[in-house]
Protein backbone atom coordinates (compact mmCIF):
# COMPACT_ATOMS: atom_id res chain seq x y z
CA UNK A 1 0.00 0.00 0.00
CA UNK A 2 1.08 3.84 -0.30
CA UNK A 3 -0.06 7.02 0.11
CA UNK A 4 -0.72 9.79 -2.00
CA UNK A 5 -1.29 13.27 -1.60
CA UNK A 6 -2.78 14.91 -4.04
CA UNK A 7 -3.07 19.13 -4.58
CA UNK A 8 -3.11 21.78 -6.94
CA UNK A 9 -3.10 25.23 -5.57
CA UNK A 10 -2.59 28.57 -6.93
CA UNK A 11 -0.65 31.13 -5.18
CA UNK A 12 -0.44 34.93 -6.26
CA UNK A 13 3.13 35.29 -3.94
CA UNK A 14 6.39 33.38 -5.92
CA UNK A 15 8.03 33.46 -2.90
CA UNK A 16 5.52 31.58 -0.78
CA UNK A 17 4.85 28.88 -3.97
CA UNK A 18 8.44 28.18 -3.91
CA UNK A 19 8.97 28.08 0.26
CA UNK A 20 6.28 25.35 -0.80
CA UNK A 21 7.75 23.63 -3.65
CA UNK A 22 11.01 23.78 -1.30
CA UNK A 23 9.05 21.45 1.23
CA UNK A 24 8.23 18.92 -1.63
CA UNK A 25 11.58 19.25 -2.85
CA UNK A 26 13.48 18.33 0.58
CA UNK A 27 11.28 15.10 0.61
CA UNK A 28 11.59 13.72 -2.95
CA UNK A 29 14.51 11.41 -1.37
CA UNK A 30 10.79 9.34 0.03
CA UNK A 31 9.06 9.44 -3.12
CA UNK A 32 8.33 5.98 -3.95
CA UNK A 33 7.58 4.72 -7.92
CA UNK A 34 4.36 2.31 -8.22
CA UNK A 35 5.31 -1.10 -10.12
CA UNK A 36 8.41 0.67 -12.19
CA UNK A 37 9.24 -0.69 -15.36
CA UNK A 38 5.57 -2.07 -16.06
CA UNK A 39 3.27 -0.63 -18.67
CA UNK A 40 0.98 0.48 -15.08
CA UNK A 41 4.07 2.25 -13.90
CA UNK A 42 3.15 5.54 -11.94
CA UNK A 43 5.84 8.03 -10.69
CA UNK A 44 5.43 10.30 -8.31
CA UNK A 45 5.53 14.11 -9.53
CA UNK A 46 5.28 17.88 -8.34
CA UNK A 47 5.55 20.93 -10.52
CA UNK A 48 5.65 24.42 -9.89
CA UNK A 49 5.05 26.32 -12.84
CA UNK A 50 3.72 30.46 -13.69
CA UNK A 51 -0.16 29.72 -14.34
CA UNK A 52 -1.68 32.65 -16.97
CA UNK A 53 -4.87 30.63 -17.06
CA UNK A 54 -6.47 34.25 -15.27
CA UNK A 55 -5.60 36.09 -18.18
CA UNK A 56 -7.53 37.34 -21.01
CA UNK A 57 -6.47 36.19 -23.14
CA UNK A 58 -4.94 32.99 -21.46
CA UNK A 59 -1.48 31.58 -22.28
CA UNK A 60 -0.14 28.40 -21.45
CA UNK A 61 1.81 27.48 -18.23
CA UNK A 62 5.62 27.34 -17.92
CA UNK A 63 6.90 24.98 -15.48
CA UNK A 64 10.17 26.34 -13.66
CA UNK A 65 11.05 23.03 -11.81
CA UNK A 66 9.86 19.65 -11.79
CA UNK A 67 10.55 16.90 -9.62
CA UNK A 68 10.07 12.74 -9.98
CA UNK A 69 10.90 9.57 -8.46
CA UNK A 70 12.89 7.64 -9.79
Amino acid sequence: MAYRITIDVMLENKGKATAIFNILKNEQVNFITINPGAPNEEKSRAYIHECYHDENPSRPCVILDRLESD
